[in-house]
């Protein structure tokens, strides 16, 4: 009886195992904390390069060929640190004529191979 009774009392590593339980628990939270934050930097970089891109060629009369790889570059620059091996950009230029047609003027960049079509209304 007495035995029983000292390791009911007894309240040795009790701190010890309830860390053991919790340490994967908080790792795990931990990790998944960490990648949120890297998903939610990456998505900002890219709306911020995708911004940049459409203001800097908004602001353009017109434009060469090399300044629209310069301002592609440029948001690849943007988007760093993160990999941009499997960014495409794509530029449009979308124009309407006196009658109200739309139609693609030009366009650059990776498009994923599929052609320019013009917006519709």
């Amino acid at each position: 009886v007495h035995f029983k009774t000292a390791i009911l009392i007894d309240r040795k590593g009790v701190v010890a195992v309830e860390f053991a339980l919790l340490l994967p628990i908080m790792i795990i939270l931990w990790a998944g904390i960490v990648e949120f934050t890297s998903l939610q930097s990456a998505g900002r970089k890219v709306n911020l390069a995708a911004q940049s891109v459409a203001d800097i060629v908004a602001q353009e009369q017109s434009v060469t060929q090399q300044r629209l790889d310069n301002i592609i570059r440029a948001a690849t620059i943007i988007i760093t640190p993160f990999s941009t091996d499997s960014l495409n950009i794509g530029i449009q230029s979308i124009e309407t004529d006196a009658a109200g047609t739309i139609s693609v003027g030009w366009e650059t960049g990776a498009l994923n191979g599929i052609p320019a079509q013009a917006p519709s209304l």
